[in-house]
């Protein structure tokens, strides 16, 4: 048995799977829905809707509704409180870019498993 692993494709029909599959990726069409889960600032910022529950069991349940409910809306403030911190301490910028660099070493550019202290770490 040949592999094929590597080689380039010769005929104009071994590329229409792989053009198929990069097309559908820049389809923006599953980006809107997701933005539009996106609760409007008032509502989540309102202070008339917080009330003090009657039972300390209907807390969880509450916490659980409301970070489904807003979930885009807290995914919009930890990644804009990434991005300040990132843009006031550079230095963090350089420790993420150095994890990044390491991760990328390690995940792609290695041939051989990971060896750490005599033992092998194939995962």
């Amino acid at each position: 048995m040949t592999t094929i692993y590597g080689t380039n494709p010769t005929a104009a029909n071994d590329l229409a799977p792989k053009l198929e599959y990069i097309t559908r990726t820049n389809n923006h069409h599953h980006v809107r829905p997701g933005l539009a889960t996106r609760r409007p600032w008032k509502q989540m910022l309102d202070l008339r809707s917080f009330h003090f529950p009657r039972k300390i069991a209907s807390v969880i349940t509450r916490i659980k509704t409301n970070i489904v409910y807003f979930q885009t809306n807290y995914t919009i403030l930890v990644l804009f409180s990434v991005f300040l911190s990132l843009v006031w301490k550079p230095f963090a910028l350089l420790i993420l870019l150095a994890l990044i660099g390491a991760w990328l070493f390690l995940y792609f550019l290695r041939d051989e498993p990971l060896t750490v202290f005599d033992r092998e770490i194939d995962h």
